[in-house]
């Protein structure tokens, strides 16, 4: 009889310890504050125009989403997420584009007209594998720069070099 009613106990406690995990995740998601229409982004002295189908998350709220709940490293170049509706956060299927800044200067449409894109992303992934082994040693999943999002782009009126990249992380489905 003890051992049933010390079972029927410890699974009262896991029930309640995982009712109390659910509202406080349901707390924080509600106390998210999104944002939609002309959102600016002073420190890359830039404005975004969301769209109806995303909603905007100021640097605070985006940080708290990818460091404290998802769990990844800081990152202090963060400036904002951007959430679809369809999938919000907290669902199944949730995902969100991270919008983050780096002043690495002016670019000049010589230099434009001289990037070798392929071997930008060649680059770029072997940063993204060199820096797998420090995020191994502290915990996080190591991630693979699979290739490009968005293709670069070179916007020679505001001289800006525009991409996005597709990033795999450790343990996570893509669904592909």
């Amino acid at each position: 009889m003890k051992s049933i009613f010390c079972a029927a106990a410890a699974a009262l406690l896991l029930a309640a310890g995982a009712a109390a995990a659910q509202d406080t995740e349901e707390e924080f998601l509600a106390s998210l504050d999104y944002r939609e229409g002309l959102v600016t982004l002073p420190a890359a002295q830039a404005s975004l125009d969301v769209s109806e189908g995303f909603q905007f998350l100021d640097q605070d709220d985006a940080r708290a989403v990818l460091e404290d709940y998802w769990g990844n490293p800081e990152d202090d170049t963060v400036l904002g997420l951007l959430v679809p509706k369809a999938d919000p956060l907290g669902t199944e299927h949730s995902w969100a584009v991270v919008l983050s800044y780096s002043g690495d200067g002016y670019v000049s449409d010589e230099d434009a007209a001289e990037i070798d894109y392929a071997e930008l992303l060649e680059d770029m992934q072997q940063e993204t594998l060199d820096a797998n082994e420090m995020l191994a040693e502290a915990g996080y999943p190591t991630s693979e720069l699979v290739g490009w999002a968005q293709s670069p782009s070179y916007d020679a009126v505001n001289k800006r070099l525009h991409w996005a990249k597709h990033i795999q992380f450790e343990g996570m489905d893509t669904g592909t």
